[in-house]
């Protein structure tokens, strides 16, 4: 007579363990210092995105599987629903169709810049002298809607900031485009390169929106929003930030956070 409740028991153990796993959250970061900073040898993470992210999770009852990889493969993996947060992902029409957003927590004005080899920074004076030019570009990162688009330019594709720098420096391509500088220089530097590689003279300024991007099967997104629009009231976002002497995006004037399918291009 005891093997029913012994074997009842089992059962609600493993149905108890299968819902804990469930509520798990699956995140990716990547090296984007100083909002994400990433030191893959021990898997350490931090930064005031990090946090946010961290707090949003915890504060709606869940826990976190933490990874870092590539933004390419993160995104894919989001697509593909094996990832369920991408910190910092911008929206897009083209990736509605495959993936959702939380946020935004406000948007951060940047100027994209592109970068030469010491002694090339008169290479590009305008737009039109990128036509001449082989171009690094980030795999699955979007920059600005002209450049994106346009097709006649010769673009080539890598992974990080820190392989791109390299690829620069041995002339594998003429320039890099970045959007984030601080994250640019944190590679030129790892990669030995200061003083080797400088900004050229054309710049594009762009106003980013700082979403989250989630799977598409994804059933929590209605109550991580609802944690972070409190995260914003509340003023823990723009304390984090300013704990890591960052200021944090900015929210707009009628305190409207947009909706990503509103503001795609």
């Amino acid at each position: 007579m005891k093997y029913p409740s012994a074997l009842k028991m089992s059962l609600i153990l493993a149905l108890a363990s299968f819902l804990a796993k469930a509520q798990d959250i699956r995140v990716d970061y990547r090296p984007r210092a100083p909002e994400m900073i990433v030191i893959k040898q021990n898997n350490h993470y931090s930064g005031p995105l990090v946090e946010v992210t961290r707090k949003m999770v915890r504060d709606s009852g869940f826990t976190l599987q933490e990874n870092h990889r590539n933004f390419g493969k993160s995104l894919k993996h989001l697509k593909n629903g094996v990832l369920d947060i991408l910190p910092r992902t911008f929206c897009t029409k083209e990736r509605l169709n495959s993936i959702n957003y939380i946020g935004p927590i406000g948007y951060q004005d940047k100027i994209i810049t592109f970068i030469v080899r010491k002694g090339d920074e008169n290479k590009i004076k305008s737009y039109d002298d990128l036509k001449q030019l082989k171009i690094g570009i980030k795999k699955g990162a979007v920059y600005f809607k002209k450049f994106d688009s346009d097709h006649s330019l010769f673009k080539m594709e890598s992974l990080d900031d820190e392989n791109m720098v390299k690829m620069l420096f041995y002339k594998r391509f003429d320039t890099m485009i970045v959007q984030d500088q601080k994250a640019s220089n944190e590679a030129i530097k790892r990669a030995n390169l200061v003083g080797k590689i400088t900004n050229a003279k054309y710049h594009h300024f762009k106003r980013s929106w700082n979403y989250f991007g989630v799977n598409k099967n994804f059933q929590y997104a209605e109550k991580l929003q609802s944690t972070l629009e409190s995260l914003i009231k509340s003023g823990y976002v723009k304390n984090i930030y300013k704990q890591f002497s960052m200021e944090a995006p900015i929210l707009p004037q009628d305190g409207v956070l947009p909706k990503c399918e509103n503001i795609a291009r």
